[in-house]
């Protein structure tokens, strides 16, 4: 799976959906130049634009874009935020006409929860008007084990182009000849409208960061804020988190506090980090993502079976208890003539749905 980023920061979201999904980054967004070097550490050999502006039709194709535009005017700390039509949060708008432009099978935007208020239900319309369905959920840092609550908020886009990255997405997205509108948005018309600055002059894509984050005591793996350590799936799926504040360290965790001098380029590294989402919650997305993916399989081979959709949960669970996915059942069903419950009771049997006097 080919992957796109918008306001990359140092790339938590891209190292956690790489690892839940196999995939590969071939694009990036971002225009800190802290966070570009670390991305380029970690990605060496990916095209990166010093701003999402720069991100039009000629990208190269994506399965998956990816990113959180900045937050300042949604988070609930700002008391006269003005949600999306805000200067910073605005930039949404680019994030919109991006996923207009390019039409990703999988579209994963993450903010924080005060968007729920303050925009939720434009991203919502924008995502349906073009195809997709769309889930969203909140998700802590603390829920994948970190010692702090960092709460995010994702919305996860599904469009039918999804069916086919493994291969048939059934119940993901519009299908094929469904009206397809133009994405013309009247609050990114309007926003456009307002600033005619040439784009060095407009407002940087960087967000405000989240006060007291730190690496060590938090738990974000060694390297992650840092160029020169390049991250490995492994770290992320089997990463061991500190204790929180007042217990005992762990043997193998790392000092706490550091004399701040001491650590080169600390503004930045703090600033990254504050920015970065957790990998591990990114990985929970993946993952995510591949359970709707094979779920929407299923959902396609049982309707080219002509399994009445009451029997869906029976079926699946039969199948599934014999250690069987959508794709080997596949194997066995190869028509939507052949009848599904047939090919369990022969599989059942030791015998091989190819042979059937049934198919």
């Amino acid at each position: 799976m080919k992957i796109g980023s918008l306001f990359s920061g140092i790339g938590g979201l891209e190292l956690g959906l790489e690892a839940a999904l196999d995939g590969r980054v071939v694009w990036q967004a971002e225009s800190d130049p802290y966070c570009r070097d670390i991305l380029a550490k970690h990605w060496p050999e990916v095209r990166r634009y010093k701003d999402v502006r720069e991100v039009d039709r000629t990208a190269e194709e994506v399965d998956l874009i990816c990113g959180g535009f900045p937050c300042q005017d949604l988070s609930v700390a700002n008391r006269g935020g003005r949600g999306l039509e805000g200067d910073k949060s605005g930039l949404w708008c680019e994030y919109a006409r991006i996923i207009d432009e390019l039409r990703p099978a999988i579209v994963v935007i993450e903010n924080v929860p005060g968007l729920v208020r303050r925009g939720l239900d434009v991203i919502v319309h924008h995502l349906d008007r073009c195809g997709y369905s769309v889930e969203a959920s909140r998700i802590r840092a603390e829920d994948v084990g970190a010692p702090h609550r960092r709460e995010r908020l994702l919305i996860l886009g599904y469009s039918h182009r999804a069916r086919q990255l493994q291969p048939g997405v059934a119940d993901l997205g519009r299908r094929p000849g469904d009206p397809d509108q133009t994405m013309a948005d009247p609050l990114c018309d309007r926003l456009a409208r307002r600033s005619q600055a040439p784009a060095a002059d407009r407002v940087t894509t960087g967000r405000r960061p989240e006060s007291r984050v730190g690496r060590n005591a938090h738990g974000l793996q060694p390297g992650l804020d840092r160029p020169g350590r390049k991250q490995r799936s492994n770290q992320i799926i089997h990463h061991r988190w500190p204790l929180g504040q007042g217990a005992a360290q762990h043997d193998h965790e790392p000092q706490r506090t550091i004399p701040a001098r001491s650590m080169r380029g600390r503004g930045s590294r703090i600033r990254a980090l504050g920015n970065a989402v957790v990998p591990q919650v990114a990985y929970v997305v993946g993952m995510r993502i591949r359970q709707q993916l094979a779920r929407a399989r299923w959902v396609e081979l049982l309707n080219d079976c002509d399994v009445p959709p009451e029997d869906w949960a029976r079926v699946v669970q039969a199948w599934e208890e014999l250690g069987v996915d959508a794709e080997q059942a596949a194997d066995y069903v190869e028509g939507a003539s052949y009848d599904m419950t047939v090919a369990l009771a022969h599989l059942r049997l030791g015998l091989s749905g190819r042979d059937s006097e049934h198919k």
